[in-house]
């Protein structure tokens, strides 16, 4: 999961790679009833483009899974 949430992460055009903001980070938030929990924070070069971005990063995530 975190190689796959790291992968996309540093695929996307909008994350910023440069060294001027932390890297990606994947943190493992818990346990479900029968899932597991994963964040994926990351410095963007526009925040005006966050909500786009979240959901190229989701289907991106989606398509890495299946």
């Amino acid at each position: 999961v975190k190689y796959i949430l790291n992968t996309v992460a540093e695929e996307n055009e909008m994350v910023v790679k440069d060294g001027s903001s932390p890297k990606p980070m994947v943190l493992f938030k818990g346990f479900g009833e029968s899932s597991l929990y994963f964040e994926l924070r990351v410095h963007l070069y526009d925040v005006d483009r966050r909500l786009s971005t979240i959901s190229d990063i989701i289907y991106a995530i989606e398509s890495a899974f299946s």
